[in-house]
């Protein structure tokens, strides 16, 4: 009698399992990933929206456990920008079905080419078949040859490449300009 008591419990037990797992296929538990641009940021949600390379855009909630990388190094969520590109991982909630972020890595854009025109707070680089034109502030930084300098040292036709942040309301802002040219 004693064994058959068990043997229902234990039943009864994977039973309760097995309708669960048909209810959720593939758990909701089980990590995702995705890789994209970061299209969106809402810091006061703390969510990080990705534009996927299938056209569709997730949005990530972002906790005190999220881990983020950026360029190599651990990183705080008001670091990520607009225009970073990487991979994140995450897991859908069962309770509210919300995309939870468990680790993000991603990398500041860069572009590389040849200084066509310096104003006094843009540069323009041009490609080949392309050019950008790329606001300069006061946290951009600036080297030439490897010597920090100024927006006004750099000279037209420097090889130059840039890592930069897009601007919400469109454009762009260098965050550094590593450029190399004759030295005079």
């Amino acid at each position: 009698m004693k064994k058959f008591v068990v043997l229902i419990g234990a039943s009864l037990l994977l039973l309760a399992f097995a309708t669960s797992a048909l209810a959720h296929p593939g758990s909701l538990l089980r990590p995702r990933h995705l890789r994209g641009e970061v299209v969106s940021l809402d810091t006061s949600a703390s969510t990080v929206s990705f534009l996927c390379r299938d056209d569709t855009t997730r949005t990530l909630t972002v906790a005190g456990t999220t881990k983020i990388l950026k360029n190599g190094r651990w990183a705080a969520f008001d670091k990520l920008a607009l225009g970073d590109y990487g991979t994140a991982k995450y897991v859908i909630t069962t309770d509210t079905a919300e995309l939870k972020a468990l680790k993000i890595i991603v990398r500041t854009p860069i572009m590389r080419g040849k200084i066509s025109e310096i104003t006094s707070d843009t540069i323009t680089l041009k490609r080949p078949k392309s050019s950008r034109t790329f606001t300069v502030d006061a946290d951009t930084k600036i080297k030439r040859n490897g010597a920090i300098i100024t927006l006004a040292d750099l000279k037209v036709r420097d090889q130059a490449k840039i890592s930069y942040n897009k601007l919400e309301g469109g454009g762009f802002v260098a965050r550094s300009i590593k450029a190399a040219g004759k030295k005079h």
